[in-house]
């Protein structure tokens, strides 16, 4: 007898999906690196030089003529110092012109205010790249601080910081076991799962694997993550369809950056994949950059943050983890949208296109934040082309239980934890 045909399930996660993990929220990061927390188990960056960038972003969004109030977070800072490299650290080509950062113009002060954060006597700008680097780190051990785990007779997860104790420790016992629960509910031993992360960590990949083994799939199960021993796979990402995956959309703190100009010939630099967070760069790694449009180039790292997303993305492995994603979109027969703001117009276009094209799939997104105006803002801001006005208006959004629905639209407005607790 033949087995049923597998469904493709199709996972987005934000932030909020490792918040119950004890993942750090974005107020929370920025926050660490501006130096506003105590008793942190992590190195700050250098708070003087990351408050001087924040106040003046805050500054510039006060300036818009839109005056739309935008919230500044550690991406931006993220942003303005890797221009701020670009600007005074990348060798320019002949005939071409340097690119001034935007914020210079804007308000001619800030370049005085820089040099009293780097006046050291060998240069204002020789700690450029120092700083750039304590800040990837605060963030790195951030994210490895809930991303590292090992195995145990009472959990195939667990925190192996010793920081955490013995209440934190159950707590994640628990956490699994709603976890488990919930992916058989929803049918996950039939299916390909097919994971896409914009958080830099592997916390989802670990979760999914640690199921499959408690399923008695076999000891030895691996969720394909992008990389075959420790080189990006770009065939296996773009042609293999019918394999579970875990892809980071925007990096990973796993993900190193290497010198192979001599072994690849095209690429100076390459992502390798590491078993550990890769915490610190050289000064040469620091400054590597990639050139993808003429006179806009940008810093490598194996994160993505801020300005240019779009841009970054098309640097291998990232673009063929995007292209996977949209195809998933176009074929998926479940979505789950589980802690995402739908804050990345690159990856709302791959959503859009499955509103658009798959009219067979359901979405469930869980978001704490949602209410009847998120959905307005949704349905109007977000996805204006997708949903049909009049079914909007003569059905709207309608609470059943504990969660929202339009059409094959289901939202719940909860944390994960909670919403794991509710299925269960």
């Amino acid at each position: 007898m033949n087995e049923p045909k597998k469904k493709r399930k199709v996972f987005l996660l934000g932030a909020g999906a490792a918040m119950s993990w004890g993942g750090p929220s974005t107020a929370k990061v920025t926050d660490l690196i501006l130096g506003k927390l105590e008793n942190e188990n992590t190195t700050h960056a250098n708070s003087q030089f990351t408050n001087l960038i924040y106040n003046f972003l805050v500054y510039k969004s006060s300036q818009s003529p839109e005056k739309v109030q935008i919230e500044i977070n550690f991406e931006d800072i993220i942003s303005v110092v890797e221009e701020l490299i670009l600007y005074y650290h990348i060798p320019i080509e002949e005939g071409e012109k340097r690119i001034l950062p935007h914020f210079f113009d804007l308000k001619p002060d800030f370049e005085k205010d820089l040099e009293a954060c780097f006046s050291n006597g060998d240069g204002i700008y020789e700690n450029l790249v120092d700083s750039l680097n304590a800040i990837l780190r605060s963030i790195r051990l951030f994210v490895h601080k809930y991303s590292r785990h090992l195995s145990n007779e009472d959990s195939k997860i667990l925190p192996c910081d010793q920081h955490f104790d013995l209440c934190e420790k159950k707590e994640r016992i628990y956490l699994v076991s709603l976890f488990n629960a919930w992916a058989s509910k929803i049918g996950l031993d039939h299916s390909f799962i097919r994971s896409y992360t914009l958080n830099y960590d592997k916390l989802y990949k670990v979760l999914f694997e640690n199921y499959m083994q408690e399923k008695g799939k076999g000891a030895d199960v691996q969720i394909f993550q992008g990389f075959i021993e420790k080189s990006p796979d770009a065939n296996q990402i773009l042609f293999n369809r019918e394999q579970n995956c875990h892809y980071n959309l925007h990096g990973s703190t796993y993900w190193h950056l290497s010198n192979h100009k001599e072994s690849y010939g095209l690429e100076e630099f390459v992502f390798e994949l590491g078993d550990f967070p890769y915490l610190e760069f050289t000064e040469e790694q620091s400054k590597a950059h990639i050139k993808l449009e003429v006179g806009r180039p940008f810093v490598l790292s194996n994160i993505i943050a801020g300005y240019r997303k779009i841009q970054r993305s098309f640097n291998t492995p990232f673009k063929q983890m995007h292209a996977s994603f949209e195809m998933d979109c176009l074929q998926a027969d479940e979505m789950y949208i589980i802690g995402y703001s739908f804050s990345d117009a690159h990856i709302n276009s791959s959503i859009r296109s499955a509103f658009i094209g798959n009219k067979k799939m359901k979405v469930y997104i869980v978001d704490p934040s949602f209410n009847l105006n998120s959905f307005n803002k949704l349905v109007t801001e977000v996805f204006p082309e997708l949903f049909n006005e009049e079914k909007l208006v003569n059905e709207g959004c309608r609470k059943e239980g504990i969660y929202y629905k339009f059409d094959k639209l289901f939202i719940f407005p909860m944390k994960f934890e909670e919403y794991l607790k509710h299925m269960n």
